[in-house]
């Protein structure tokens, strides 16, 4: 019943460990989403960046295309419609910056989804161990009756282990009070 009673143990101290492995698991996957979302805005971003920086910039190439002469971007010797200053003003190292951006964000996210893999790893490590732990006991008390005994008592020692800890937490009160009160007399009479 000793060996019973050790493996019982092991087995609740897992199902609590795989309690919080699942929890984690949980949590990570919503911090995935929300880094999922974050990094879709931050592609935008980065699209937009480039994007104004080239507006801002072909006006500067347009200048200094010359009939006849092929065009630094495309080669082309005509230049039918160069592209016209619009006030925009962007910079290669904002778009540079944007892609940085959404570079971090994606390896945030990568570390993300390898914490929640590990996590899921370690619940079907946890799942099988219970498992095992399982079949160990009921083979040990081959009786269905006698399992439920065994959880019985289990439950019963636990519930009396809190009871004892809250007693102990009480007497540590009362002394404490019992001090105060015996130095506030001392105190009094002096």
């Amino acid at each position: 019943l000793e060996k019973v009673a050790e493996t019982h143990r092991q087995k609740k101290q897992y199902e609590v460990d795989l309690r919080h492995a699942k929890d984690e698991a949980t949590q990570g996957e919503t911090l995935i989403r929300e880094q999922e979302a974050r990094l879709k805005t931050l592609k935008e971003d980065e699209a937009a960046a480039l994007a104004a920086w080239i507006a801002a910039d072909a006006p500067r190439l347009a200048r200094k295309l010359v009939a006849g002469e092929p065009c630094p971007v495309c080669g082309s010797t005509q230049h039918p419609h160069p592209a016209q200053d619009s006030g925009a003003s962007a910079t290669l190292q904002g778009a540079e910056s944007a892609r940085q951006r959404a570079e971090k964000a994606q390896q945030e996210l990568e570390q993300l989804r390898n914490k929640v893999a590990r996590a899921n790893a370690i619940i079907e490590r946890l799942q099988g161990d219970i498992a095992a732990l399982d079949d160990q006991i009921r083979a040990e008390l081959p009786d269905d009756s006698a399992d439920a005994e065994v959880e019985t008592l289990f439950t019963s020692l636990a519930s009396a282990q809190e009871h004892l800890t809250q007693l102990r937490d009480a007497y540590e009160d009362w002394s404490d009070t019992l001090l105060q009160w015996s130095t506030a007399q001392r105190n009094l009479d002096e």
